[in-house]
Order: C-alpha cells, then structure tokens, then sequence
C-alpha cells in the first residue's frame, strides 16, 4: 500500500472515530460512508467542521446521523447528515438552510458533497 493510500486511510478512519465519539454522530452504514470518504477525501475537513457547526446549531437532543444517499433516478450519491428531533420547531427548514449556507461555498471545487437535512423522523 502507498503511503498516500495509508494516510489517507487514517484521516477518513480518524475523522468516522471523532465523529463517532466527539460530534456523536451515528454512522449506520459505515463501510458505504468509509467507501464514499476514500473516493471524496478533500471533503474530510469540511465533513468535520458541518458536523461540529451542526452539534452546535442543534444541539445535544439532535440526533446526527451521517449516510449516502444514492438517488435512483439519475444514480447520483453524496453524503448526508440528517438532523432527527423529537420535536420539530417551525424554524427546522430556515436553521438547516442557514448551515448550509456556512459551508456550501466551500463545497463548489470538492469531488464529494456533503447535505445536511432532516427527513422529520423521530431519532432512532
């Protein structure tokens, strides 16, 4: 193995174990999201930093969940980050937006992409 291929290998697995501890963000399908992050690795740092600004926004209540969505339609996937609350405030939509709007700037020139969303659900 290169050692390119070693350090990147341990940047994702460091970034899947602070996520998993620190931001304690679940990662249901983790080998979908490792496979994703080794194929996208310039979005590492900016996958770190939305779900720290996300912990923040939301807080300790919100679950986090990190996934790849894969759109069967047009068989396009990015990651995504849903926010799950118990309860929904009415301003759910607009906080979601205003994180994206920190970081979907800095997304234009990466491979990957990353989405922060809710789908309503209860957290798991």
């Amino acid at each position: 193995m290169a050692a390119s291929t070693v350090q990147l290998s341990s940047d994702t697995e460091d970034l899947l174990g602070a996520l998993r501890s620190a931001e304690e963000v679940l990662i249901p399908r983790l080998a979908r999201v490792r496979g994703y992050l080794l194929r996208y690795p310039d979005i590492l740092d900016t996958v770190r930093e939305v779900a720290g600004l996300a912990r923040e926004r939301f807080g300790p209540e919100a679950e986090l969940s990190l996934e790849v969505y894969r759109d069967p339609e047009c068989r396009d996937e990015y990651l995504t980050l849903y926010v799950r609350m118990h309860r929904y405030g009415t301003d759910m939509v607009a906080e979601i937006d205003a994180l994206r709007s920190e970081y979907e700037e800095a997304m234009a020139d990466k491979g990957g992409w990353l989405l922060v969303t809710t789908d309503f659900q209860p957290p798991r």
